[in-house]
């Protein structure tokens, strides 16, 4: 009976010591390396970031990924003194010396000094620094005018212009009763989203990234834009008038009056522990692309959104990047 006792000790014994998490977490590593593929990786950093072997585990996610900065980035401020930090690190040179070529090989004839030189400094310090991401802070003013703020004259002289059977007077539609600034997050997104793209063109997908918050801001380069909305005006020496929209029905007819939106951007690119910047300012009109419009509220939606588009295109252009708005194909 002694003898049959010890035997069953011993196997509840192992089946402790084989269900703890220690040797859970080695018999789930050697899967890892077993597979060699991303799923078990994620699955592994997903079931124990805080892993004995997460700094194998990553490295193998490195090794099936290539050439994916994000992921080499991660490692180096995981594990700045890890295992496999020399060979993540001559990687990570590698890496940034081949986009930095491709950047130095392009065709900058039209691009501003200024522009180039951001730039080129820049890449240099996020190499320097293993810094893949470019931070963006987005600031907003409004500095809007009603129709019946404008000259008597003016206005006046607009009455006399029209060709409509409503008067402008009669048929204007309040500015700043009806002009709901677009959530600032949304605004962001359109910037965001247009310098990520083009830098996307320039650069392996990805390997620089666009963001608007992060732990480590302060060591990454800024795009601050700080932009102000106004009233879209025509402006003729000392006159100032108004640009006015018509609201008109399926059938052409008009039924209302609007005052128009422009935006006007102020950018500053800036590089920490550096004197370089660069600052770009550019005022930023819609065009005809308003379509499907709900109401009111919604048409003047429309119109900041596209001069967000607008800009981030220009902003592109004037940077030595890639144009991504209004070229027929918005899904690279």
């Amino acid at each position: 009976m002694k003898w049959k006792i010890g035997i069953v000790s011993v196997i509840i014994t192992a089946i402790v010591v084989y269900n703890l998490p220690y040797f859970r977490e080695i018999r789930f590593f050697n899967k890892v390396e077993e597979a060699h593929n991303l799923v078990m990786c994620d699955r592994y950093i997903s079931k124990y970031p805080d892993g004995k072997h997460l700094d194998d585990v990553m490295y193998i996610r490195i090794q099936i990924l290539e050439h994916n900065m994000p992921s080499v980035t991660e490692y180096l401020e995981k594990f700045p003194s890890g295992k496999h930090v020399t060979e993540v690190n001559a990687l990570c040179d590698i890496l940034w010396d081949k986009e930095i070529e491709r950047y130095n090989k392009r065709d900058k004839g039209n691009e501003s000094k200024a522009a180039v030189k951001y730039m080129s400094e820049m890449l240099q310090y996020m190499k320097k620094h293993r810094i893949n991401s470019i931070l963006v802070d987005v600031n907003s003013t409004l500095k809007l005018k009603d129709y019946n703020e404008y000259d008597t004259d003016v206005r006046k002289l607009l009455e006399i212009l029209n060709k409509d059977k409503i008067s402008i007077a009669d048929g204007m539609i309040s500015l700043k009763s009806n002009f709901t600034s677009t959530d600032n997050t949304t605004l962001m997104d359109i910037l965001i989203s247009g310098v990520q793209k083009s830098i996307n063109k320039i650069f392996s997908p990805n390997f620089i990234t666009v963001v608007s918050f992060s732990d480590n801001k302060d060591r990454m380069p800024h795009l601050m834009f700080n932009y102000t909305i106004t009233s879209q005006e025509i402006s003729n020496g000392k006159v100032i008038i108004p640009h006015i929209w018509k609201y008109t029905n399926e059938s052409g007819v008009t039924l209302n009056y609007l005052m128009g939106i422009s935006v006007e951007f102020q950018a500053h690119f800036s590089i920490p522990e550096s004197s370089t910047v660069f600052d770009y300012i550019e005022k930023s009109e819609p065009s005809d692309n308003i379509n499907d419009v709900k109401n009111i509220r919604d048409g003047y939606r429309q119109m900041t959104q596209i001069c967000f588009a607008l800009f981030s295109n220009k902003m592109s252009k004037n940077l030595g990047l890639e144009e991504t708005y209004f070229q027929g194909n918005d899904e690279d």
